[in-house]
């Protein structure tokens, strides 16, 4: 498979590999695209399957893990910190409110 990589959008972006990943009984293919890491110096690691068992891609350095979420938000489990794929054509938001910790969910698009 041969994938044109467009042009970034800016120095700080980096790009991800388009993959497979589990879908239920299935496999859905994921575009490669362009992203800011969740924090500086955070590296991309791509999923894989070990012919057993599938292992899902996250961003991992100095700052943690991040979990990859498909449909464009990246949650950092030990921070809490929510990092949202702005390049998406909807964007679901989610928002903590510091008084209450109650979270507010919306969508923008």
């Amino acid at each position: 498979m041969v994938a044109v990589v467009p042009p970034s959008p800016a120095p700080e972006y980096v790009w991800v590999t388009g993959y497979w990943y589990p879908v239920g009984r299935h496999y859905k293919w994921h575009e490669g695209y362009w992203t800011r890491p969740p924090y500086e110096g955070a590296r991309w690691i791509p999923p894989r399957h070990d012919g057993e068992r599938y292992y899902t891609g996250h961003w991992e350095g100095d700052g943690g893990r991040v979990e990859h979420d498909h449909a464009g938000i990246a949650i950092d489990t030990a921070t809490s910190a929510i990092t949202i794929d702005m390049t998406r054509d909807t964007v679901i938001m989610i928002i903590t409110r510091m008084t209450d910790n109650a979270p507010v969910a919306g969508t923008a698009g």
